[in-house]
C-alpha cells in the first residue's frame, strides 16, 4: 500500500466504485504527522500542482476521507495497533480492518455486475484489460496520471 505522500498507511487508497468508477477512499487521521509532511514534501499533492492525479481527483470529488482519529502513522498508537483502543473499545487495528473490509465489500458488491458481464469473454492478450474496458477495481497504489 503506497499513497501519493510516499508512506505505506498514511492513506490507505483503493480505486473503487464507493463514488463511482475510480473514487478514492481516503484512510487518515488528524495525527499521522507523517502524512501532513507528505501533503507538502510530494509535489503532486501540491494544490498549486492542479493538473497532478492526486488534484484533479479532488476536484472531482473522487477522495472520500474516512478518518481514523486517533490514529496515528507509527507508534503504540498506529493504525495497525493491537494494543491501543479507540474511544469506542476497539483496537487501531480492529477499527482499520473493518474499515478496509467495508471498502473491499463495496467493491466487490458494486463489482458484482460488471464481472459478470465479462466473465466469459476470454483473455486475447496484454491489452485484454483495456480492450474489455475492465479495470482493476481495487489496488493499493499511488494515484495515477492517467
Amino acid at each position: 500500500m503506497v499513497a501519493p505522500s510516499g508512506s505505506a498507511l498514511t492513506m490507505l487508497q483503493a480505486a473503487s466504485t464507493t463514488r463511482g468508477p475510480g473514487a478514492l477512499p481516503q484512510l487518515t487521521s488528524a495525527h499521522d504527522r507523517i502524512e501532513q509532511v507528505g501533503t507538502w514534501l510530494f509535489p503532486q499533492r501540491w494544490r498549486l500542482l492542479r493538473g497532478s492525479g492526486w488534484n484533479r481527483a479532488r476536484r472531482a470529488g473522487k477522495v472520500t476521507v474516512h478518518r481514523m482519529d486517533p490514529a496515528t502513522h507509527l507508534g503504540r498508537r498506529s493504525y495497525i495497533s493491537p494494543h491501543s483502543h479507540r474511544p469506542d473499545g476497539r483496537s487501531h487495528l480492529e477499527h482499520t480492518t473493518d474499515t478496509v473490509l467495508a471498502l473491499v465489500r463495496t467493491v466487490t458488491a458494486a463489482d458484482a455486475p460488471h464481472r459478470a458481464d465479462v466473465a466469459g469473454r476470454k483473455p486475447v492478450g496484454k491489452g485484454t484489460a483495456k480492450a474489455l474496458g475492465t479495470r482493476p477495481r481495487l489496488c493499493f497504489h499511488a494515484v495515477s496520471a492517467h
